[in-house]
């Protein structure tokens, strides 16, 4: 079986330290040559995939696909498209570390990568051919799929890959006030912080997680309600302003002088680690897995059907719905707004919202009935 490791700050490609770059070892502790080259690629040369949050991403991937080859005694070399179809449809009917199905989502990222590992093989001739092969078919493109010259696009061709399963356009899922409450009331105050800034300012889990000490302000130079901040850990590692509730800094700054405080002297960590959130077990900065095995107790606890991305979801869909009200008054573009706060390169991105946005009964009538009495002479209404 193989294991994943990451380079340190002693790893230095072109005089230059490069912290967290995958290595894919064997069990007698060698290399797997190929995809830890590929590996290097996607770190250093790649200019696509500067952030190591996407190295990792790639390389859960690739272990998952050649401890897949380990067991079945697939020479990863010479792998067919049937093996890859063997390892789709296995995900397809299994259940993931946490005895939950794969979503199609999930799938379909691990055969994208894998395929994408299988091209860069072909491409520098590390393998003869690739097990796999991209159809080209004529599609229709809603709108939303264009760029602002998409219409000088008239071929529409698209290169379809059969390994990839359909999925369901699925609408975003926002929380109740309710469903809210029940979540917070089964989570400690760390965990119920960190919980709070990403409903409230919309960050991603990676984004609130990067946070440190020094990005909080102090409460008493805060003088506004909502308070502006930049942030420089994001997707895509472009820093973007997120706008903050005065309250939540209070009570963030409440936790660094008490409970994070106590932390930290007990394990002999104050001053040593900058990190916002320390475990309680050792003092050192949680990671991505402590908050997922935490917020998915609370979940199952309180009976509410969600994940943690279900907090940035219901960020933008009821501030969206506020925007657009707010729009009918003013100049602003809510669409646009939401897209900036969100921090989404993409507006067909944010667009996903305005398909979850609730309709107001009350708005409706009253528009129908304006429509009436414009369409219809006053005595025929």
């Amino acid at each position: 079986m193989y294991r994943l490791y990451f380079t340190n700050s002693y790893f230095k490609p072109n005089g230059f330290s490069k912290e967290r770059v995958p290595l894919l070892v064997k069990e007698d502790m060698s290399f797997e040559e190929v995809p830890t080259l590929w590996f290097f690629y996607l770190a250093i040369e790649s200019g696509r995939t500067p952030s190591p949050e996407t190295w990792r991403g790639y390389a859960e991937a690739i272990i998952d696909f050649f401890n897949t080859c380990y067991v079945n005694e697939w020479d990863w070399k010479k792998v067919k498209k049937e093996h890859l179809f063997a390892y789709r449809n296995n995900m397809l009917y299994a259940k993931n570390a946490f005895g939950r199905p794969y979503s199609k989502t999930t799938i379909n990222n691990y055969i994208t990568r894998v395929c994408l590992f299988y091209e860069w093989a072909c491409k520098n001739k590390y393998i003869e051919e690739m097990p796999f092969e991209k159809e080209a078919v004529k599609v229709h493109k809603n709108i939303r799929d264009y760029d602002l010259m998409g219409h000088m696009n008239k071929q529409n061709i698209s290169l379809k890959n059969d390994l990839i399963v359909k999925v369901q356009k699925r609408v975003p899922h926002c929380l109740t006030k309710e469903e809210f409450s029940k979540v917070i009331k089964e989570l400690k105050e760390r965990d119920s912080l960190i919980v709070k800034w990403s409903v409230l300012t919309g960050m991603r889990r990676k984004e609130v997680l990067g946070l440190t000490i020094k990005d909080i302000p102090n409460s008493q130079h805060v003088t506004n309600q909502i308070h502006k901040m930049t942030i420089t850990i994001t997707k895509g590692d472009k820093p973007r302003d997120i706008y903050v509730p005065q309250d939540l800094i209070d009570e963030t700054n409440k936790y660094i002088t008490f409970a994070r405080r106590n932390l930290a002297r007990k394990f002999n960590t104050l001053g040593k680690i900058d990190d916002l959130w320390i475990s309680e077990k050792d003092g050192t900065p949680i990671g991505k897995k402590s908050v997922e095995k935490s917020f998915r107790e609370a979940v199952q606890k309180s009976g509410v059907d969600c994940t943690f991305h279900h907090l940035r979801h219901t960020y933008a869909i009821r501030l969206l719905s506020l925007l657009t009200k707010q729009s009918q008054t003013s100049g602003l573009n809510p669409l646009k707004t939401l897209q900036m706060l969100l921090g989404h390169s993409n507006i067909n991105t944010t667009m996903i919202y305005l398909e979850s946005l609730n309709v107001d009964i009350n708005e409706i009538e009253s528009s129908l009935l304006d429509l009436y009495k414009d369409v219809l002479d006053e005595k025929d209404f």
